[in-house]
């Protein structure tokens, strides 16, 4: 029996320059993101060890959207996954899923990032189909930010105190 060979394809990024990839790296949003419809073949892209990781649009190489995995952020993230959602990204169980969170980036700010907690990037892990979800739990906030306020401030001044002196 043999092995069938995956083609290495390349995508020229402006964040990530060019990235190599495989198509079985691939992620399917049949639908789109919200804001992105047209956009539907994605692939997770960013240093092993890093929290943040950046969903690449392989459609547009200028478009990479900043996401993380939700226990990574916060230890108490929990969430009920409405079935709907596991079978629209064809997953079987909770177990088969992968759940990312959209980061908001401000320029020049970003001790004011902010992460979407009620609208989470579902993958089905085996059949690499995805969708952004609106969870019904109306607790979830579309913007927590990832840093408390002192820890903000604190970040804030060593960042403008750095600017001050040209590093």
């Amino acid at each position: 029996m043999t092995k069938k060979m995956s083609k290495t394809l390349t995508i020229s990024t402006s964040r990530f320059g060019d990235v190599k990839y495989e198509e079985s790296m691939i992620f399917l949003s049949p639908k789109g993101i919200p804001g992105f419809e047209d956009m539907r073949r994605w692939l997770l892209v960013g240093e092993d060890d890093s929290t943040v990781k950046h969903l690449q649009n392989l459609e547009d190489g200028g478009l990479a959207l900043p996401v993380a995995v939700p226990q990574q952020l916060f230890s108490d993230y929990s969430v009920k996954i409405p079935r709907e959602f596991l079978d629209e990204v064809k997953a079987e169980d909770e177990r088969d899923l992968g759940i990312l969170l959209i980061l908001t980036v401000p320029s020049g700010a970003i001790w004011d990032m902010t992460v979407n907690m009620r609208a989470p990037i579902l993958i089905g892990l085996s059949s690499r189909l995805m969708l952004q979800a609106i969870l019904p739990d109306e607790s979830l906030t579309l913007r927590r930010p990832l840093w408390n306020q002192a820890q903000r401030d604190e970040m804030k001044s060593k960042i403008q105190q750095s600017s001050l002196n040209g590093e």
